[in-house]
């Protein structure tokens, strides 16, 4: 019998956050010792942040880790939206 699963994924404020402060991706980057493209990638949610990095970017916007990085769920293929 298959279950029904809700499916996760890691969202982010990054983009708000970054906007709000008048930084570029490639200022973001030198603040928190990664690259523009991990920055925009982030924004996209299409790579999750491991935890070091996740640690370091809401260090640089002085919030705590859940702040930031957040779970969003997503039904499963046999839930209802």
């Amino acid at each position: 019998m298959p279950r029904n699963r809700t499916k996760r994924r890691i969202g982010n404020i990054v983009r708000e956050l970054r906007s709000t402060r008048g930084l570029s991706r490639h200022q973001l980057a030198i603040l928190t010792g990664t690259h523009a493209q991990t920055i925009g990638s982030l924004e996209r949610e299409q790579q999750q942040p491991s935890l070091d990095v996740a640690m370091r970017i809401s260090a640089a916007f002085d919030r705590q880790v859940q702040e930031v990085f957040f779970w969003i769920e997503t039904p499963g293929p046999h839930e209802n939206p």
